[in-house]
């Protein structure tokens, strides 16, 4: 259950972000009107959700055997 509601919830912040993800990342993580608070000061809560995504990359490919890796996660997990 937890897992399917988490899963609705980012999709609607996607929606409601524009499926710009570095916004419903930080949204999910932060609070939709914490982004939006950053926002309207033209701050920028893009550092973070790159860091997450830098982690959650290193930790998926390090789950990985060597021969599952796909070009896709390795070309996204080099150009952070």
């Amino acid at each position: 259950v937890n897992i399917r509601l988490g899963a609705a919830y980012l999709s609607m912040l996607r929606t409601e972000f524009r499926a710009n993800k570095d916004l419903y990342l930080g949204a999910y993580n932060m609070g939709s009107r914490n982004v939006r608070r950053m926002l309207s000061v033209k701050a920028s809560p893009q550092v973070y959700a790159q860091k997450t995504i830098k982690h959650y990359s290193r930790i998926y490919i390090e789950f990985l055997a060597d021969g599952e890796k796909s070009a896709l996660v390795q070309r996204s997990y080099a150009s952070i």
